[in-house]
């Protein structure tokens, strides 16, 4: 899809835009980044980076660090030293399990939230301790039972209960607190601890 990047720097009221895309063939992964000044087009930089998908996290993280190098570099941006793309999993197989999850539970139809749903679930058995497929689990239910798909209580007491666990695994995670907002807002209508965790949400 194309996009007008005056109006779209304009919209989100920034100077530049990051664009980019991500390829995957068999064991490779190709990612492409690039810097655009939102005002005239111009290339602040182009990169290509070819990698082994097994090294998925560490090529994230490398990825993201030369991409705030050049930050750094072309804009005078801060350079911060912490880790720009965390995860909470280094199993491959529940990262892309996750993944397929998060594609499914975007399209918002029944079949397609029970199909993520699945996926979350597989994700947790290859990783218990996987934060990230439990607030795509917390979602889902909330999904399900605002929309009138499922019996509201039963379905946003599951969407409670895997947003507390999410928090529980990991209160460091801007995710758990963006699920735990929601439950709170959607299940309980409790609409102060819901912009408590979005603030917190925000701040991480």
């Amino acid at each position: 899809m194309d996009v007008d990047l005056r109006e779209l720097g304009s919209k989100l009221k920034v100077n530049y835009v990051l664009e980019g895309s991500v390829r995957r063939s068999a064991s490779k992964v190709r990612v492409t980044a690039q810097l655009i000044k939102a005002s005239d087009g111009f290339h602040g930089f182009s990169e290509v980076y070819n990698r082994e998908i097994k090294d998925i996290f560490e090529v994230q993280d490398e990825i993201s660090g030369k991409i705030a190098q050049k930050l750094t570099d072309k804009i005078g941006i801060q350079k911060n030293e912490k880790v720009l793309a965390p995860t909470s999993t280094k199993n491959i197989e529940a990262y892309e399990l996750y993944l397929k999850g998060r594609f499914n539970i975007s399209k918002g139809s029944l079949e397609t939230t029970r199909a993520a749903i699945q996926f979350f679930e597989a994700a947790i058995r290859k990783d218990t301790n996987f934060v990230l497929p439990y607030t795509g689990l917390s979602t889902c239910y909330m999904f399900l039972g605002g929309s009138g798909l499922m019996n509201a209580n039963e379905a946003f007491t599951k969407a409670k209960e895997f947003s507390s666990k999410a928090v529980i695994l990991d209160e460091s995670d801007s995710e758990t607190h963006l699920a735990l907002a929601k439950s709170y807002f959607w299940c309980d209508w409790d609409f102060e601890k819901a912009g408590s965790e979005i603030g917190e949400a925000m701040r991480l």
